[in-house]
């Protein structure tokens, strides 16, 4: 088995590409917390962690949207580091710093932290750093501070574990990463033509997987599949570990994986005499869905965690749907006797002839973003105020939005983001957004979220600083077609003249517009 220092070797040779991971800031880990009673830090003023930062992808935008926060990463490739530190000084950053550190070397010296995140680190590493991660998090963590570990998890890993064995059989001659990538991919076009012509489950299982390997990045082929260490576990065992080191189970970072009510009733009943032990229950969902990762929130025993959530609590929270409409607004009958149907990409679908709740999803729907449930509640309120039952339709509706939200058909945050409504007269895009765009094909945005961008966009983004107005900006990309940088052929012909000024300006406007609608531009 590898020890740290060819670990490192290999994330040198190969660096992993170092994304913000929304599922790991501490505005969701916050409002998960809040969800079950408990009483976190506030992340605008705390102390985050990440443990195998790489080059600090996932907690300079933690940085920069919390200044008087302070923010540490670690990590044992010295190239990632290099590469994130040189990011913290381009962008002018005090509040982080990303240390060259082995998880093994941290003690309690490097302090108590409110977030500690290990994102993808836990199934990759030998034993001893495995027990390490949650020493970590039991001896660095605050008293109610709040741990983020993601990991593989069986039993759905056992048919990804065969396509890793597979592929580590081929390519254990090559030591070249180049080649062994090469090697790999070469090895699931043979394996997925050898099974095309099967039917059986065998087949279409391995179809499913290879599809979603083929188009990965090298990085992750290397050091998710391709590693040496690569050790699954049950939800059980890994909380056998977490309970060893004091440490109790707050929750899944997505809490419509927790709810029982999403399983047929049959499975729901058998469940319910053991609904107080959740490390049982949860593991006996993880066997029905066959689940292969987890994002797991741990906290120190002794906090209060509270599991009977009232409907009451998401009057707390800002609120974003999932779901869409079926059919026009305008066909949307109000009468109560059709019912209107929402559906989302992953297959939900919730239906309602209550009145007050289609208008409720409607409000969030076409917002497109994180708003208040209490601004929702007041534009109700005004609308129905002649309803003698308000009262009682409102609070069915909200009882109704919770079980929506259980079900995964809409998201909350405790914090309502500061958006920009419109494009204004000088854009300013997000600073970190401008400077990843100068050597890369995608940006982070406000909120943490990863956007691929064209080279358009790219060249776009180094003039919203806040000082160009419309007309300017217009000006200089137009300048960039006349030299050839950007061009656009019709019938085989780059525009010219009045069509290429009209083309520039259209351009610029939708551009700007999808930017501000991915929260990339700001106040």
């Amino acid at each position: 088995m590898k020890d740290l220092t060819e670990i490192n070797n290999d994330y040198d040779a190969v660096p992993y590409e170092s994304f913000a991971y929304p599922a790991t800031h501490p505005r969701n880990i916050y409002t998960i917390a809040k969800l079950f009673g408990m009483n976190p830090v506030l992340p605008a003023k705390c102390k985050i962690l990440e443990l195998g930062c790489a080059s600090g992808g996932n907690i300079i935008p933690m940085a920069m949207d919390f200044p008087e926060s302070k923010v540490v990463g670690i990590d044992y490739s010295d190239v990632q580091v290099k590469k994130g530190q040189e990011d913290i000084k381009n962008l002018g950053l005090k509040n982080i710093e990303i240390k060259s550190l082995s998880i093994l070397d941290v003690d309690k010296d490097l302090g108590q932290f409110d977030y500690i995140v290990a994102h993808g680190i836990l199934s990759w590493v030998p034993k001893n750093v495995q027990d390490k991660i949650f020493e970590i998090c039991s001896n660095n963590l605050t008293e109610n501070g709040l741990a983020y570990i993601s990991y593989n998890t069986l039993p759905g890993w056992n048919t990804v574990k065969s396509i890793r064995e597979m592929m580590l059989y081929h390519t254990k001659d090559f030591s070249d990463p180049a080649k062994k990538t090469h090697e790999a991919r070469l090895l699931l076009n043979f394996i997925k033509e050898g099974v095309n012509n099967e039917d059986n489950p065998y087949s279409k299982v391995i179809e499913k997987e290879i599809d979603t390997l083929k188009d990965a990045g090298n990085s992750y082929l290397i050091h998710d599949h391709l590693e040496e260490v690569n050790d699954p576990c049950y939800f059980h065992e890994f909380m056998e570990k977490a309970a060893a080191n004091d440490l109790q189970y707050v929750g899944d970072t997505d809490v419509s994986t927790m709810y029982l009510g999403n399983f047929p009733e049959s499975v729901s009943n058998i469940l319910m005499p053991v609904q107080n032990d959740v490390v049982k229950v949860e593991q006996y969902m993880d066997f029905i869905r066959n689940r292969r990762f987890r994002s797991t929130l741990l906290c120190k025993k002794g906090n209060k965690i509270n599991r009977n959530i009232s409907s009451d609590v998401l009057k707390k929270f800002s609120i974003l749907s999932t779901l869409k409409r079926q059919g026009k607004r305008e066909e949307i009958d109000y009468s109560g006797n059709s019912e209107v149907v929402f559906k989302n990409v992953h297959g939900l679908n919730f239906t309602t002839k209550n009145p007050i709740i289609i208008d409720f999803l409607l409000e969030i729907e076409e917002s497109a973003r994180f708003v208040p449930c209490s601004e929702i509640l007041d534009k109700i309120t005004k609308k129905y105020k002649d309803r003698a039952d308000l009262e009682q339709c409102t609070a069915i509706a909200i009882d109704q939005i919770l079980r929506v939200l259980f079900a995964g058909g809409i998201k909350i945050q405790s914090f309502a983001y500061e958006y920009k409504n419109s494009v204004s007269e000088k854009p300013k895009a997000f600073e970190l957004s401008v400077y990843q765009a100068r050597g890369q094909d995608w940006i982070t945005n406000k909120i943490g979220g990863k956007t691929q961008i064209d080279l358009f966009n790219k060249i776009l983004l180094q003039y919203l600083d806040g000082n160009n107005n419309l007309d300017e900006i217009n000006a200089k990309i137009l300048s960039h077609f006349k030299k050839g940088d950007l061009n656009y052929k019709v019938d085989g012909e780059n525009l010219a003249g009045q069509e290429l000024t009209d083309f520039v300006k259209k351009s610029v406007k939708n551009s700007l517009e999808a930017l501000c609608k991915n929260s990339i531009l700001v106040a």
